[in-house]
This record gives structure tokens, C-alpha cells and sequence, in this order.
């Protein structure tokens, strides 16, 4: 609009004293209130407006600060379509549009949200217009001012927006001990003029969810015992409300330990905005096995402007073919400010874990009542949206296992392991207890696992609940731990009993080797670890003794080579120990050296504390394998510790125990 006087834009801010003059003083760009000239003329022409102080800007879309043009102050006439003048200034009520008061609570500190003001938890006064008043004086007619700046709190949450990582104790457990905390319930209050207001809440805060968040405004429960979660930390809510008193009044009578992160509200101006924004959804069907969620879209449209904070996980619901509800959540909103249309992208889970056949037919969505609305507290109806089925053909829902050792060796489908009675005496020693066994799925669709059953002195280390779904691409593991108390050589079995179509019962062999104490003449034989592994290499041929008493010669299908090379020299030698049985806490080194030298590289050393184990772990390392790689380029020999395999040197056997 253009006034007689060349002013050209409107400012509206808060707050305003309903027992003060009827000549309001102006505020300064920082207020929470303000009009834009793109927000003009959009009023009917004989709206009910509660109208709060005004300034007019020559030229200009920027207000001025108080006390206003020429330092004068603005009054208003008693008519409801009256002119409001100012330094000779004419504008008409209907053109003022009442933009929202948006208020983020948090300590005084920290970063204060683009568009909101800060409120730090101060006690309530007259001259600031708003602020915080104890729970229980709402029953009376004086409201008594509490201070609740210790109660703010900013998390420092990566990734969380700002006004939801900030907030404010109105309550608190009766169990905190925090000395500063103020565990007065407390209620928060505005200055307004009396009429009807839309009402955005948020509430929320991460864990531990120890809250019961509940929040009323004006009486009207905005949020009914919302309980964050890891799927849903935080929750808002839009409520009409209407203020008889002066005063917008947000309290959480009925909660328990509730967190309040923001504010927002604005007047609802009597034959304003009345049209109900519309719901429209976006949803593929599920033809193909795998995958453990779904998302789909609903589109807001509105003729005025979408309320974005009113979007949540709350919003639509989804009913599964044979009844009952699927949890939803939201997992996006393709803009994060009011307008329209606004795009949120909602997301349930597989039911079985992963898409099925037994997963196949109709899911209905429908959107709720009172959950979004517009900026003009107009929300959307309840009604079903549509549908998407879930087709899953037969013929693609099966998995396929494939197992694998993480220790590398033996075998795929063979875990080995030793123990020792006691650890401690003689000096503290490792052992190889407790093997993992990852369970692959390399089929196309997801690989049910039913059963798991052990045989033998291992148990499961890990608790798994049955049945569970390993989706394509993707692995359980399953750690074992041997828990033999007796006897020498143990075998055993891990069944894996799943939906694989040719391999329904997977068999795992497990292997072990107990003995009472670390030394002691305790340690297995070469025989014994031969079995242990499932290796089917001759050790000796019937009547041979392992120990030729010096005689340089074969025995079984040893292979009695000095020196080696690499049968594809573009790949590295690699060396990985499979037993040490030695003196128990000293380390010992694997070596190579070149043909005719005395000059030794090291490969790999293993751990001390392993000694006596199989599967001994890399020197200086807890979870490492004693292995390592070399590139020799030319002819090559070994060195083991103090022992060579060169004929011309000593050459050292021990047929039941010691080094090997």
C-alpha cells in the first residue's frame, strides 16, 4: 500500500500490555514480530485483528527501532477497520498481517536459530511482556515469576537442528540431583492481546528417554505423553487456542520431567484463511525379494503456505494386508520452511526383517486428523491416501549361505580352537577360545535363518534371536567360544538350519585340543595338531618313527627341500604360523634368507603370551595373526627361531612336544 505521506511498509511486533495506554511504544528489528510488503493486502476487508504496536518506514522494508519516527508513538482508534496514524501517517487495518513469534529455548550462550528470538529461561515480568511462572499459582489469579535459567540446556548435537538440540526443563524426576537444578514446575507465558492463536510445540531430547512429555496451551492438550525414542526423538504439535486473559499460557500439567524446545504462534484473524490444505501420496510396489524398508511420499499442498513443523512421523499411518499397523517414520521433508507444496518422505520396515512372500499384499496409507496443518492452523482431514502391494514372486525369495572362517584357516566350514586348564600358573597364556564364523547370504533374496544348534564342549558366544533374516548382500556373525574342561583332542558341530533351497542344514565342523596346564609335557603332538586342523597329510608311513636319530631323510609325505622359490613371481610369499608350543612367554621369529647367505630377514614374530596356543597372534597385537609376506627374487630359505632347513646346519625335530 501507499499512504499520503509516501510510507510505504508496516512493522508488528510484541509484546503488548492489555492494562497499559493504548499508546504502544515500537520495537526493534530484533523483536519476534514484523510485516513484509509481500505479506500486505491479504487480509479481508473487515478483519478482527488484536492490534499491537505499529511503526511505518519511509521507503523501506527494514523497520526502524523505538521509540519510533520522529520519536513519536503510534495510537490506535477504537474501530476495528480504523486508520492508525503516526506522525501523520495513514494505514488501514486491513492491511496489517500478523506474522508468527517464533521463540527458541535455550541458555543465554548458545547460537540462537536464524528467525527465532531466545528465551533463557527468566522469570516472568510485566516490563518484558513474557517469560516463567510456577505451575501451581496457574489455579489463582496472581501468576508467580520463577527463574529457570538453570534448567536450559544445549546438547552440542552434530547434525541436530538447532532448535531441537536446545531446550528447557519445565519439570524435572524427583531423582535428579543436580544441585542447580530448579525442580519447581514451572509454566511459560506471553503478552498478547486476547483472541485466538495458532499454537506450534516442539518437545523431545536424546537419551536416556526419561520423559513423559506432555504440553498443554491455553488448557489444550497439545502433545499427550509423547516418550522420545530411538525412531523418534523429538514430536510438535499445532493447537488453536483462545486467550481470555492477556496472557498465552503453555503449561505441562500432567507430564512428567517434559523438555520444551520451541515456540511458535500467530493470531487467527476471524475470516481469514479457512481453506483445508490437501494430502496426495507416492508409493512404488515391492515386486522383488530383499530390502528391509520401504519409503514412500506424501506431497501437502495448501493455497496459502504448508506448516512444515507440523510434520512428523505422527502424520499418516499404514495398515498392513492382514491387519495391524506398521510403524512408520519420517525420514525427510524436501523443504525446511512454511510454504507449498511440501514433500515428506515417510519409511516402514520389512515385517519379517526383510520383503517376502509372506509379506505379499495390500498396504493402505492413510493420513491422520489434527497432524498437519497450514500456516493458518487449517489442518488437513483425515482419509486414506492409497495403497501399494507388496508382489514378491516365489521364485526370488531364496537366500544362499555361504560361511566363512574370519581366521582364515583351516577351512571355510572347519573352526579350530585350544584351551588350557589353567591360564595363570605357569605365567599367564594366551589361547585360541573363541573363533568367529560369518554366515553370508550371496543370494537374491533374504536368507532365513531358523535354527542353530551345537554339538560338543562350544557354546554360541553371542545371543541370536531365531528366526532372523540376513538380507542379500549382507552377514551375521556368529562367535564360538570352546569351553572344554577335560581330555585332549574334542570335535563338534555348528548346524545352520536355514531357507537356502539345496543347502537347508549347514554343518560346521569344530576342532580342539584341551590340556591341563601350559607345558608340563601337556602340549599336543604333531599327530594330535594334524587332526586338530582336518588335514589329511601323512605325518609318517606305517612303521616310521617321526624322529630319524640324524638320518636326513623323508618321512610320511614330508617334502625335504633347503630352499624354495616362488612358483608366480608376481605374487608375494605368505607365511602364517599355525602353532606355537614352545617355552611359554618367549616370542619367536619366522625368517627367510637368500640361497648361500647367513643374512636373515624377519617375517613375522609372534606373541609371547601365546607360546602355547594354536593360532598364536602377531607380536604387539591383540587381535593380529602371526603372518606375514615377503618378495624374494631369487632362490630362498627358511628360518625358524634358531633353525635352520639348510643341510649343512643343525637341524632340530622334536617328535612329541616342543618346537615345531
Amino acid at each position: 500500500m501507499e499512504s499520503s505521506t509516501g510510507f510505504s511498509s508496516v512493522g508488528f511486533v510484541p509484546p503488548w500490555n492489555p492494562t497499559q495506554s493504548s499508546s504502544f511504544p515500537f520495537n526493534s528489528p530484533t523483536d519476534p514480530l514484523g510485516l513484509t510488503p509481500e505479506s500486505l493486502r491479504q487480509l479481508p476487508s473487515s478483519p478482527v485483528l488484536p492490534l499491537l504496536a505499529t511503526q511505518a518506514i519511509a521507503n523501506s522494508t527494514t523497520p526502524v527501532s523505538r521509540p519510533g519516527i520522529n520519536g513519536q508513538s503510534l495510537t490506535q482508534s477504537a474501530a476495528a477497520n480504523a486508520l492508525i496514524t503516526a506522525s501523520g501517517v495513514s494505514l488501514a487495518a486491513s492491511d496489517l498481517l500478523l506474522n508468527p513469534v517464533k521463540i527458541n529455548f535455550q541458555p543465554n550462550s548458545a547460537p540462537v536459530p536464524t528467525g527465532y528470538s531466545k528465551d533463557i529461561g527468566q522469570a516472568y515480568s510485566d516490563s518484558r511482556g513474557y517469560g516463567w511462572v510456577t505451575q501451581a499459582s496457574l489455579s489463582s489469579s496472581t501468576h508467580t515469576p520463577i527463574d529457570l535459567t538453570p534448567n536450559t540446556r544445549d546438547r552440542n548435537r552434530a547434525g541436530i537442528d538447532q532448535r531441537l538440540d536446545t531446550l528447557i526443563h519445565m519439570q524435572f524426576l524427583s531423582t535428579v540431583t543436580n544441585p542447580t537444578a530448579v525442580k519447581t514446575a514451572a509454566a511459560w507465558e506471553y503478552t498478547v492481546p486476547n483472541g485466538q492463536y495458532s499454537v506450534t510445540v516442539s518437545v523431545g531430547d536424546q537419551a536416556p528417554y526419561d520423559s513423559q512429555n506432555l504440553i498443554r496451551v491455553e488448557g489444550v492438550t497439545a502433545i499427550s505423553a509423547f516418550q522420545s525414542s530411538t525412531t523418534q526423538e523429538y514430536k510438535q504439535a499445532t493447537v488453536v487456542a483462545n486467550v481470555t486473559d492477556g496472557r498465552l499460557t503453555i503449561d505441562a500439567i500432567g507430564g512428567t520431567n517434559t523438555k520444551l524446545n520451541y515456540v511458535e504462534f500467530q493470531s487467527v484473524v476471524e475470516g481469514g484463511d479457512t481453506t483445508i490444505p490437501t494430502a496426495s501420496l507416492s508409493a512404488a510396489n515391492i515386486t522383488a525379494a530383499g530390502g528391509s524398508t520401504h519409503d514412500f511420499t506424501v506431497t501437502y499442498s495448501d493455497n496459502s503456505s504448508i506448516n512444515v513443523s507440523s510434520i512428523d512421523a505422527g502424520d499418516v499411518q499404514v495398515s498392513a494386508p492382514g491387519g495391524g499397523l506398521q510403524a512408520v517414520t519420517l525420514v525427510s521433508v524436501n523443504n525446511s520452511s512454511n510454504g507449498t507444496p511440501r514433500t515428506a518422505t515417510y519409511r516402514i520396515a520389512a515385517p519379517g526383517g526383510s520383503w517376502d512372500t509372506a509379506d505379499n499384499g495390500s498396504y493402505s496409507v492413510a493420513v491422520l486428523n489434527n497432524q498437519v496443518s497450514d500456516t493458518a492452523a487449517n489442518f488437513v482431514s483425515a482419509a486414506s491416501l492409497g495403497s501399494f502391494t507388496v508382489a514378491v514372486p516365489s521364485s526370488s525369495i531364496s537366500g544362499e549361505i555361504e560361511v566363512e572362517n574370519r581366521d582364515g584357516v583351516p577351512f571355510s566350514d572347519r573352526l579350530v580352537f585350544n584351551r588350557i586348564g589353567s591360564v595363570t600358573s605357569p605365567p599367564t597364556n594366551g589361547v585360541h577360545n573363541l573363533a568367529t564364523l560369518r554366515v553370508k547370504n550371496t543370494g537374491s533374496g533374504p536368507l532365513q535363518i531358523s535354527g542353530l544348534s551345537v554339538t560338543g564342549p562350544w557354546e554360541l558366544a553371542n545371543t541370536t534371536t531365531l528366526p532372523t533374516a540376513i538380507a542379500s548382500g549382507s552377514f551375521l556373525d556368529l562367535p564360538v567360544r570352546f569351553v572344554a574342561t577335560n581330555g585332549d583332542l574334542k570335535s563338534g558341530t555348528l548346524t545352520i538350519q536355514s531357507n537356502d533351497s539345496d543347502e537347508p542344514n549347514t554343518v560346521v565342523q569344530l576342532a580342539g585340543f584341551w590340556q591341563s596346564v601350559s607345558e608340563g609335557g601337556q602340549e599336543p603332538s604333531l599327530d594330535e595338531l594334524k587332526q586338530v586342523f582336518g588335514y589329511t597329510t601323512q605325518i609318517t608311513s606305517p612303521g616310521q618313527a617321526l624322529n630319524r636319530q640324524g638320518l636326513v631323510q623323508a618321512v610320511g609325505e614330508e617334502e625335504l627341500s633347503a630352499y624354495w622359490q616362488r612358483a608366480d613371481a608376481s605374487k608375494p610369499v605368505t607365511v602364517r604360523q599355525l602353532t606355537a608350543y614352545h617355552t611359554q612367554g618367549n616370542t619367536a621369529t619366522v625368517s627367510w634368507h637368500v640361497k648361500n647367505s647367513n643374512t636373515t630377514n624377519g617375517i613375522v614374530t609372534h606373541a609371547g603370551i601365546d607360546g602355547q596356543s594354536i593360532l598364536p597372534r602377531k607380536n604387539g597385537s591383540t587381535t593380529a595373526p602371526a603372518e606375514g609376506t615377503f618378495n624374494p627374487t631369487s632362490t630362498f630359505g627358511f628360518k625358524v627361531d634358531g633353525e635352520w632347513k639348510i643341510m649343512n646346519k643343525v637341524f632340530h625335530l622334536h617328535p612329541e612336544g616342543g618346537d615345531k
